[in-house]
């Protein structure tokens, strides 16, 4: 406790030159600003990642089953009825996917074309996505759910049974070279509706019912892959393995998060690329202790060797140094936390910082996310990183020699 009323009162001593309180202030200040920095930062990157887990999350399955080797595969009845029996599976829907033209009078767009089941509803949250129209996609007449970025290459609006579109598409089983007029499927469509998730679904996909995605395709059994829902997305590695045991390694299954595993990663190796780029300005930052407290050293050599005199150890000496460091840390570090819980809570009601040209995005403002293990790390970096810098000082002060000290 002596130790830390030293430091304290060596910290806030009117007797020091002027010039060593102004640094250590810009000291205080600069580590206050790096961590608010840092935990803002830090909430961004928690912020966009929620987000965009939550919209793969929408629009994903659970689950997805697709074959290891070639494009589609037969869905027997035993396949069927190994996975239905899995315990923690909610629904099972089939898909059957292909590239296909997608044409609005005189503009066209090319497509990822998915056929879905009629329980699609039920493994994904395609109606929460919903920017106009309704989900219906019926076999007779034929129609659509495209995402936002298709309608606007091809100018379409939800329009049911005013606007036909078209459809094309060349069988894979079919000669491509040259193609036939004959070879090309085609399909009038109609509109239902439109969805908005995230611009590389947004300008490729179009769902359809899977009856007419088989006609398209011309395929009449087969499908792409199987889209599960199970209990609870928390669940679904467990039925993942369970399913693995099941089917063999002749199906490849891929959880929610693995089907975007490289995207999560990417976001996560940034949050860590930010975190290090501001703790490296913070520890920029905290070399002004260094200089500060070896400054200290040399005003207080009287008040050292009065310690020495007294009994002190060198150990001592250099705790009260390492204390005014900490010091510096902790009246920083604090003040930077709360002005960073601060201003995000400020951006999070408010969305004071605004996404230059986010009218195209599903929200113009910076997302944030506060979370207690960053809250956590920073003030624990701050702290370290002043307390490393406070190590040579606290060295130089266990140094000094009684008898150079008294003699000043």
């Amino acid at each position: 406790m002596l130790i830390f009323l030293l430091a304290r009162r060596y910290l806030l001593s009117k007797s020091l030159p002027a010039a060593i309180n102004i640094i250590i202030t810009i000291s205080i200040v600069g580590i206050a600003l790096g961590t608010a920095a840092l935990i803002f930062v830090l909430s961004v990157f928690n912020g966009f990642h929620t987000l965009v887990r939550d919209m793969f999350e929408d629009f994903d399955a659970d689950l997805r089953i697709t074959p290891r080797k070639g494009k589609y595969f037969v869905p027997t009845p035993e396949l069927i009825q190994k996975i239905r029996s899995t315990p923690g599976i909610n629904a099972i829907v089939p898909i059957l996917e292909g590239k296909a033209i997608l044409k609005n009078k005189d503009k066209q767009h090319v497509i990822e074309l998915k056929g879905v089941g009629r329980e699609f509803e039920k493994v994904s949250e395609i109606k929460r996505l919903l920017q106009a129209g309704e989900f219906i996609l019926q076999k007779t007449p034929p129609t659509i759910v495209m995402g936002t970025g298709v309608a606007y290459f091809v100018n379409a609006t939800p329009s049911l049974w005013e606007n036909p579109m078209q459809l094309f598409t060349v069988p894979e089983k079919k000669n491509l070279s040259p193609i036939a007029e004959e070879t090309i499927r085609q399909l009038e469509v109609y509109p239902a509706g439109i969805f908005s998730m995230q611009k590389e679904y947004d300008e490729q996909i179009v769902l359809i019912n899977i009856e007419n995605a088989r006609q398209l395709f011309e395929v009449q059994d087969a499908i792409s892959a199987f889209e599960l829902a199970v209990s609870s997305p928390h669940r679904a590695e467990k039925v993942k393995k369970i399913l693995e045991q099941k089917l063999g390694s002749s199906f490849a299954i891929l959880t929610w998060y693995e089907q975007h595993q490289t995207l999560y990663e990417l976001m996560k190796n940034e949050k860590k690329i930010g975190f290090g780029v501001i703790t490296l300005i913070l520890l920029l930052i905290a070399s002004n202790i260094v200089s500060s407290l070896t400054i200290i050293v040399l005003e207080k050599r009287k008040d050292i060797g009065i310690l020495r005199s007294m009994g002190a150890t060198p150990g001592k000496i250099a705790q009260i140094f390492l204390a005014l460091g900490l010091y510096v840390g902790i009246y920083g570090g604090s003040s930077g936390l709360a002005l960073g819980i601060f201003l995000t809570f400020l951006q999070a009601q408010f969305g004071i910082f605004r996404i230059k040209g986010g009218e195209s995005f599903i929200i113009d403002y910076f997302p944030v996310e506060l979370q207690a293990l960053d809250i956590f790390l920073v003030g624990l970096t701050v702290i370290s990183l002043c307390i490393l810098s406070s190590i040579y000082p606290c060295i130089h002060a266990a140094k000094q020699p009684i008898t150079q000290s008294l003699a000043k």
